[in-house]
């Protein structure tokens, strides 16, 4: 067996345990983060406030969830940047990313 093939060999295993350890363990990367515009929610010196009150303010935490919505187990987190914007961060598994319906390689594009 020549080098190269070798190498090869143990590089696609070291692989598959890397990708298999990430799987397992449920391993959530950020898929997307942008500014959100929506009311009942901003920033003051820095802080995340959420407003709860009256139907609209109740919805709010849904409405926010809705921009995170393009995987099953997606979940969201949500900061201040330098101008008092808010800006949601969105996260899946490397699972549900890879095996998306109709979404199986748009990791890959973006």
């Amino acid at each position: 067996m020549n080098k190269k093939a070798e190498w090869r060999g143990w590089l696609i295993f070291i692989n598959v345990l890397v990708v298999g350890w990430l799987i397992i363990n449920n391993v959530y990367i950020v898929y997307k983060t942008e500014k959100i515009n929506t009311p009942n929610v901003y920033c003051e010196n820095n802080v995340v406030k959420q407003e709860y009150g009256g139907l609209i303010g109740s919805l709010s935490g849904t409405l926010v969830s809705l921009y995170c919505m393009d995987y099953l187990n997606s979940k969201y987190s949500l900061s201040c940047n330098e101008n008092d914007e808010v800006i949601i961060t969105c996260k899946t598994t490397i699972y549900s990313r890879f095996f998306s319906a109709g979404k199986e390689f748009d990791w890959l594009i973006n």
